[in-house]
């Protein structure tokens, strides 16, 4: 994209070029800043869904968070 500035040696900025300017961005952490935990009551909500896809998804990734 013509707005798209390139990342010069560090990958993880980058910039666009905005009405009022250019602004830089830094992807380093994003996940971790950005990452949104699920309450307890929904995952145990989860776990006993009717859907068989839904609650062994959940119930695997119980039993991943536990084992680690």
């Amino acid at each position: 994209h013509s707005r798209y500035i390139k990342p010069k040696g560090n990958e993880t900025t980058f910039g666009i070029h905005h009405y009022a300017g250019k602004v830089v961005y830094d992807a380093h952490g994003f996940l971790e800043k950005n990452r949104d935990n699920l309450s307890i009551n929904l995952i145990e909500c989860m776990k006993k869904s009717g859907m068989e896809l839904i609650k062994h998804l959940f119930i695997l990734t119980d039993e991943i968070n536990h084992s680690s």
